[in-house]
């Protein structure tokens, strides 16, 4: 996974995305669609985004800060795309999630019939395209791998001061 964010940063979205393509959960399903948005495959990012989210939307407890930066990350792409049926469907789902939070008047923007040329939606795009979403990721992969959180570096032999080393040389004498 760390492989594919490396090599998505350095503008080479098909391969990092085959280094995860058989690698299943939450949060590859977040890197897919980080790699697809850094690539600006918007449709397929926010594709990626809703599958991400998927029943959340029902759900009824408010969404968190990272959900709803997902929410508007999905909408945006299905705008940038032109994909209207999506960003319909978007917005009949995710619409009630938002409406009484921060984002409800970002969300009516993103989300209005033709809304990507306006001069509100770029300033929208800007501010959820700076998100950096390296932080979530590397949460992510500590969650996923809590062992790699505590492991510890076998010992080459006896702890010793770099000033202990300095006096005694290697021989152990003084």
């Amino acid at each position: 996974m760390i492989e594919a964010r490396a090599l998505s940063e350095t503008g080479r979205a098909d391969v990092a995305l085959e280094v995860v393509a058989n690698i299943e959960g939450r949060e590859v399903e977040r890197l897919r669609g980080d790699i697809l948005w850094k690539a600006r495959r918007w449709r397929l990012a926010a594709e990626q985004i809703e599958k991400l989210l998927g029943e959340r939307w029902r759900d009824a407890s408010p969404l968190t800060e990272v959900e709803r930066a997902d929410v508007l990350r999905g909408a945006i792409g299905y705008a940038l795309a032109e994909e209207t049926i999506g960003l319909d469907r978007f917005r009949q789902k995710y619409l009630p999630r938002v409406a009484d939070g921060p984002d409800k008047r970002a969300f009516e923007i993103v989300t209005a019939p033709f809304a990507a040329s306006a001069p509100e939606f770029t300033e929208i795009a800007k501010a959820i395209a700076a998100i950096d979403t390296l932080d979530t990721f590397l949460r992510d992969i500590k969650a996923r791998f809590p062992e790699a959180n505590t492991a510890v570096a076998p010992s080459a032999g006896p702890a010793t001061k770099p000033s202990e080393r300095l006096v005694t040389g290697s021989a152990g004498r003084t």
